[in-house]
């Protein structure tokens, strides 16, 4: 019998090499098992990267809110990453409950500073084209 967490805990791909030989060697108890083992520790990874990604953009959306002379680009990327980090998270795994990620919508707007939305503007321009 294989100790599948102790798998999983070293390694989500090597977990599918140890399931896939299971099931070629007839066993498919052991297989579930490991897929089991496998998709709760993939779970757990995901809320933990949801829990890092919100403190981040909470921590960049406090400092937005509180520190305007010092606003830049780079906190609006960050906001901005952050976002599109939970959204991705949230589509490839439904079962992180939406109502967690609200903060991530289009509550928080970001206003730039008109010299930030000129150079906002450029910067654009540079990656859209």
């Amino acid at each position: 019998m294989k100790n599948w967490p102790e798998i999983v805990f070293n390694s989500h791909y090597l977990t599918a090499i140890e399931v896939k030989k299971s099931l070629e060697a007839g066993d498919v108890m052991g297989a579930e098992e490991g897929v089991e083992q496998l998709i709760d520790a993939m779970a757990r990874s995901d809320r933990r990267a949801v829990k890092s990604q919100l403190a981040r953009l909470m921590k960049h959306i406090i400092k937005w809110k509180t520190q305007v002379p010092r606003r830049s680009l780079s906190w609006v990327r960050t906001i901005n990453n952050a976002r599109v980090e939970i959204r991705y998270i949230q589509e490839e795994t439904p079962s992180i409950a939406k109502e967690n990620l609200l903060i991530c919508g289009n509550g928080h707007s970001i206003r730039l500073l008109p010299k930030q939305r000129k150079r906002w503007k450029e910067l654009n321009l540079l990656f859209h084209h």
